[in-house]
């Protein structure tokens, strides 16, 4: 199932986001919108761990990344964003306070994971390319996929290093 998952052509990944744009233009039921979200966040936890956790054999251990990172910021990415529309409709005066810590770790755990995604990719493919490209297509998933989806299928029918 996962390895379905992460072989899926860019336009099979690209549609994963199409309920939620057909969604808005429709004016749906925003609560709907906001399940299949959450359905999304872990669909999409569950490739990125699977494609980095798979890149990373792929790397020999002198350049190899610290997976325990990667694996706590990818579980940190899931469990919240999925629980943050909860937490949002907690009112108390200490929110700020909570809030913000949570989001600038959010998003020092998404950094991390596009990084660690991309400095994968780039070892594996032995070219230079741009660490930084192979993030920005990862951020902006359904047009970046289309050009990162297909290196990393031909990533995964090579042979180990």
């Amino acid at each position: 199932m996962i390895y379905k998952l992460i072989t899926l052509p860019a336009w099979g990944l690209s549609l994963l986001v199409l309920p939620i744009i057909i969604s808005i233009a429709l004016n749906i039921d925003l609560t709907y919108v906001f399940l299949y979200a959450q359905l999304l966040i872990i669909v999409g936890g569950i490739w990125a761990f699977s494609i980095g956790s798979i890149l990373n054999k792929k790397i020999p251990n002198e350049k190899k990344l610290n997976f325990n990172i990667f694996k706590t910021a990818v579980f940190y990415l899931v469990v919240y964003a999925s629980l943050t529309p909860y937490i949002m409709n907690i009112t108390t005066e200490l929110m700020p306070f909570l809030i913000i810590p949570g989001h600038i770790f959010f998003f020092s755990s998404l950094i991390w994971v596009l990084y660690f995604i991309s400095k994968c990719l780039v070892i594996t493919r032995h070219k230079k390319e741009s660490i930084g490209l192979y993030m920005l297509g990862l951020y902006f998933f359904p047009v970046g996929i289309w050009f990162i989806q297909p290196r990393i299928l031909n990533v995964l029918k090579e042979k180990s290093i």
